[in-house]
């Protein structure tokens, strides 16, 4: 069965742009999306280090997370 080829509309605000990511998977839209090379900088290099204790089910989920970025568990970027 061949899909409806589907288009990203065109928002009014960015509110209504995230209800519609909301409600919507991006990954129908990937053939409408463009690369794009981002740098990020650091305000300040790291000052502190803290040690926690996790559940093993937690740790295994931080650790899957930061394979998605290419990082390790303990450089997580905050907002992954």
């Amino acid at each position: 069965m061949k899909r409806k080829k589907l288009t990203i509309p065109k928002f009014s605000s960015i509110q209504k742009e995230a209800r519609f990511w909301d409600t919507h998977d991006a990954t129908d839209y990937f053939d409408q999306m463009e690369d794009v090379k981002a740098k990020f900088v650091l305000k300040s290099p790291k000052a502190e280090s803290v040690t926690i204790r996790l559940q093993p089910e937690i740790k295994r989920r931080l650790v899957k997370a930061a394979k998605k970025w290419g990082v390790s568990f303990t450089t997580l970027p905050y907002n992954a």
